[in-house]
């Protein structure tokens, strides 16, 4: 049937009309929310109709009523990367959830209605952020963060996870009008820890991460990554010893390898935590077939915390150099510098390694076999790496103790010819760009 909507010049004329916000939707606007309904209950993916809809909603100044704001965040969840017009549907998702929350009376818009439709906008949200867009996410985290004690405990794992995303990218007004209301948030965390689902955990403490200073991570995020990992390493090592009754959840090895990326990214240290970890990866990993990110967060981050000894080095890189295979630029990258810090670690090792007789790195750091296999998949990769892909290899690499063969050279040829190898640029034995993106 034919859209009952009229040309698409109409959005430009409906927005004129609609400058000022109204508490009754007119007519118009009331059947745009009808059609949401009916495209949410029967397409999956966006029609030709539900473009129009979303641009005419895109433009449309009236304040939605609180019966339709469920659907709204539905379809912006399900078509919100689809639809041209869904970014501008969020924000004015978040300027009508602002503007009901301003009033004294705000029925209807649960904590859990606002989780949901701040959970769908803020994916959405402008690359570049305003003045006024901080502002209405500041109104909205003001009504939720004091109710975080009450919130079921996937409510509040929500809430952790959108407050760290409005977190990253806010101007200084916005961090310092929120300070007291996320370090309560913490609190709460701390409090209710033995709640959260343990695969929940990882995401919990990246998102605190991000709402912490370098400076204030010690004061601010070590006590709960502290209790973290001991509620971990107790249910890990219960697994480990067998014991009937326990059960680590959907808790895996990819979620082991992001608590040990916030561990290395804090520069915290838990030896029972990293004790049951090894346990646990020696006694299951031959029945598992590792993720190529899981295994470079493993590895990199025990390498940064200087826990990649023995047994758990040995299994770790074996493991990798079996998986290498499916490494892209970033994995391999990421093994590098690794082996790169075991080198360094080689070179001066602690008098600790002698009293507990820990096999520290080899010279090479992760073995001259693993380094070859790494290098072949370098140059493997060539071909498709574009320019910033490759110039992060070159310091890494001449910072770096390498077997003999030609791989590093044609790496090096490569970078050359692209005008890449400026030698003047080498920092150390790390490449910056790994080490920012993984920590």
């Amino acid at each position: 049937m034919d859209p009952p909507l009229v040309n698409h010049s109409a959005p430009d004329e409906l927005g004129s009309r609609c400058n000022e916000e109204v508490d009754a939707p007119p007519v118009l606007h009331r059947s745009l929310l009808s059609l949401l309904r009916a495209e949410l209950a029967s397409q999956e993916e966006p029609s030709e109709l539900m473009q129009i809809v979303a641009e005419y909603l895109a433009v449309e100044r009236c304040l939605w009523p609180v019966h339709s704001l469920g659907s709204v965040a539905t379809a912006l969840q399900r078509w919100g990367r689809q639809c041209p017009a869904m970014p501008q549907v969020a924000t004015g998702l978040l300027r009508v959830l602002q503007r009901r929350l301003s009033r004294p009376q705000h029925r209807g818009i649960s904590p859990e209605l606002l989780l949901k439709c701040l959970g769908a906008a803020l994916p959405l949200a402008p690359e570049h952020r305003h003045g006024w867009y901080d502002f209405q996410l500041q109104q909205i985290l003001k009504q939720l963060l004091p109710k975080a004690a009450d919130l079921r405990p996937g409510q509040l794992v929500a809430l952790v996870e959108l407050s760290g995303m409005a977190w990253e990218g806010a101007n200084p007004d916005f961090r310092e009008a929120l300070q007291a209301p996320f370090e309560a948030l913490r609190s709460t965390v701390y409090q209710r820890l033995r709640q959260l689902p343990l695969r929940a955990l990882p995401a919990v403490l990246a998102a605190l991460l991000q709402m912490v200073s370098k400076e204030s991570i010690e004061t601010d995020l070590w006590p709960v990554l502290r209790r973290s990992t001991g509620l971990l390493g107790y249910q890990i090592r219960e697994v480990v010893e067998g014991s009937t009754s326990s059960s680590l959840e959907d808790f895996d090895f990819d979620a082991l390898g992001e608590v040990f990326y916030i561990c290395a990214a804090s520069n915290f240290q838990d030896v029972a935590f990293f004790e049951s970890s090894e346990a646990w990866l020696l006694k299951q990993h031959q029945s598992t077939e590792f993720k190529p990110l899981t295994l470079v967060h493993l590895l990199h981050s025990a390498a940064v915390l200087r826990v990649a000894k023995g047994r758990l080095l040995h299994l770790l890189v074996a493991a990798s150099v079996q998986r290498i295979n499916h490494f892209g630029a970033f994995e391999v990258l990421g093994f590098l510098d690794a082996a790169a810090l075991l080198q360094r670690e080689a070179d001066q090792p602690s008098p600790a390694e002698f009293l507990e007789h820990v096999e520290g790195p080899p010279p090479s750091g992760v073995g001259e076999e693993a380094l070859q296999e790494a290098l072949a998949r370098v140059v493997a990769l060539l071909p498709s790496l574009d320019d910033d892909e490759l110039r992060p290899f070159v310091p890494l690499l001449r910072s770096m103790r390498l077997p003999s063969g030609p791989r590093a050279e044609r790496i090096y040829q490569e970078a050359a010819d692209r005008g890449l190898d400026e030698k003047k640029q080498c920092s150390g034995p790390a490449s910056q760009r790994f080490r920012e993106c993984h920590l």
